[in-house]
């Protein structure tokens, strides 16, 4: 074999290994992005997260995919250089003649090897999101406080307008299919006029 056909290949090797590389970094960083996600949900229990890792796999599916078609487009390169194919000149890489079948952009999106990867990652992320959604969803509802939100009295004009001073404690007591019953406390009213403030007892009609 020639000296210059060596040193061509070379070239077109070093490449090649190249894609292989970066085809490695680009599920290293996907399986380190999901488990952030994990964490995520392991720190709120919240499913959204697992739910939204789904799409930097996506992601990562299809750019593995390009430098994957890459790396088959350089071999076919190197492929016709061994073979001494003229449509190959000395020293140049003309991978925009391979096209089509083993070099398609699809073909590589659903080569075993990637579905495998990718493809088994969204189903299990899927899943998961999935049966932990339900198991929320089945956990019989806490007893709750909640509390009204205090309405400030203030004076306009001449007009005076009466509110709450402090919060209202509700108790939500919520019972199987019995529905929402609620006991408030009343607080007295506070009347702000112009000789001053004073509290009076709510009257119920």
């Amino acid at each position: 074999m020639e000296p210059d056909t060596i040193t061509h290949l070379q070239f077109i090797q070093n490449i090649i290994d190249r894609m292989n590389r970066n085809s490695f970094q680009i599920k290293e960083w996907c399986v380190g992005i999901v488990s952030a996600f994990l964490a995520l949900y392991a720190n709120s229990s919240n499913p959204l997260y697992i739910y939204v890792a789904v799409f930097p796999v996506v992601v990562f599916w299809f750019l593995d995919s390009y430098y994957l078609q890459q790396e088959r487009k350089f071999r076919g390169v190197y492929g016709d250089v061994v073979s001494k194919n003229e449509k190959v000149p000395p020293f140049q890489m003309p991978i925009q003649l391979y096209k089509g079948k083993k070099f398609g952009f699809l073909n590589v999106l659903i080569s075993k090897t990637l579905v495998l990867f990718y493809g088994t990652l969204i189903v299990c992320l899927t899943l998961v999101a999935t049966l932990v959604q339900f198991k929320t969803s089945d956990k019989p509802v806490p007893k709750r406080q909640a509390y009204a939100e205090a309405i400030p009295c203030r004076q306009s004009g001449n007009e005076t307008v009466l509110g709450v001073e402090d919060k209202q404690p509700i108790d939500e007591k919520v019972s199987g299919l019995d529905g929402l019953s609620t006991n408030a406390t009343q607080l007295p009213m506070t009347v702000k006029t112009e000789e001053g403030v004073s509290n009076a007892p709510r009257k119920d009609n």
